[in-house]
């Protein structure tokens, strides 16, 4: 069975983040909003001791990524600080990516993702566009 046809078919179309911190290290001194040093528990250690976790779990180590991204962050969030999301987008940017950041400002860390809550709509609106713009892209219109 010749699978060439479907190789294009599961590529990433797109990444939209829900305040997900995409630089690990400069989340260290927001951790504790969790109550507990979250960060260093979840990779391990701290940045000295695993430096290959932070690396591998911060996009912006990554940088350019080739391909389009939205980041979503409430600009009330006290876990991820819609700063660290600016700062990607700036850096996202100098390296040439499609990125863009979509805040909402009565939103909090969680609120963002719920959808029954106000963010959804520009969340839909964000998902069937990076969809629709993938999709001319692929059937190439």
């Amino acid at each position: 069975m010749d699978l060439q046809p479907f190789r294009n078919l599961f590529r990433r179309r797109g990444v939209i983040d829900l305040a997900g911190p995409p630089d690990m290290t400069a989340l260290l001194p927001f951790q504790r909003g969790c109550g507990r040093d979250v960060v260093e528990e979840m990779l391990g250690g701290t940045p000295t001791e695993v430096p290959q976790r932070y690396y591998d779990t911060s996009a912006i180590s990554k940088l350019p990524l080739g391909v389009a991204q939205t980041l979503v962050w409430g600009r009330r969030d006290q876990f991820a600080p819609i700063s660290l999301g600016e700062s990607y987008v700036e850096a996202a940017r100098r390296s040439n990516e499609k990125v863009s950041l979509i805040s909402f400002a009565d939103l909090g860390h969680f609120e963002i993702a719920a959808p029954i809550g106000s963010s959804w709509p520009a969340l839909e609106k964000e998902i069937l566009r990076m969809l629709s713009v993938n999709d001319q892209v692929m059937r190439g219109i």
